[in-house]
């Protein structure tokens, strides 16, 4: 039964990290195409 809260928490982990690498990208991408 744990097992199934380690599989959440690397998929919440996960989903977090693409959002926050997304959002990076369209932060900096207007940036690095200006150089």
């Amino acid at each position: 039964m744990e097992y199934k809260y380690v599989v959440l928490t690397n998929t919440t982990i996960g989903v977090f990290m693409a959002v926050l690498d997304s959002n990076i990208v369209l932060i900096s991408l207007p940036t690095i195409i200006r150089d």
